[in-house]
């Protein structure tokens, strides 16, 4: 396989990943981890669902009265808040070394027999191509781009879009293009 070919294909797996990302943006659901977790088996380590996280009390703290505990929230779904944030700013550098990190790092001793998963290329791939993360037009969901021109996330999204757009138009010509005929 030549040179080209192996990075034409390097490009198309990284374009997959990022395409899963955005699917993981719109995990809400049990159903929706189950379906998830069964189309990409391999994207999050195995405890990435079971991760909780015992969130920080809300306000400054004072040192003289004892924290307030709070419950623990799952760790997946702070994870997606972060994500989604990351999204809509395109990567910036702190929140995409967050992302890449937080997942991994309550199972790993050692950051040298760390492996890679996938989330974590398509992570790296958002934060170099940041114009592949983008928001749909039409119904505000998150998707990840094959080009850059693209503005919405299937073509039904772009089918609608078009209509709307094309009734606008024969309403604001209608007088125009009557007078025309005549």
């Amino acid at each position: 396989m030549s040179r080209k070919a192996k990075r034409r294909d390097s490009r198309r797996e990284s374009s997959l990943y990022a395409m899963a990302l955005s699917q993981f943006l719109k995990v809400r659901t049990t159903t929706d981890i189950t379906n998830f977790k069964l189309a990409w088996p391999t994207f999050f380590p195995d405890a990435f669902w079971q991760w909780q996280i015992n969130p920080a009390p809300p306000g400054p703290v004072d040192s003289d009265e004892p924290l307030p505990q709070l419950a623990p929230v799952s760790g997946w779904r702070a994870w997606q808040t972060v994500l989604r944030e990351a999204w809509s700013e395109k990567f910036p550098l702190t929140e995409t070394i967050r992302l890449l990190v937080s997942p991994t790092a309550p199972w790993r001793d050692e950051l040298a027999d760390m492996p890679v998963f996938d989330f974590q290329r398509a992570i790296l791939l958002l934060s170099v191509e940041r114009w592949r993360a983008k928001f749909c037009l039409q119904c505000g969901e998150p998707f990840a781009a094959e080009k850059p021109a693209t503005r919405f996330c299937n073509p039904e999204c772009f089918g609608l879009s078009r209509r709307v757009y094309k009734r606008q138009w024969f309403r604001e010509n209608l007088a125009k293009t009557t007078e025309r005929r005549k």
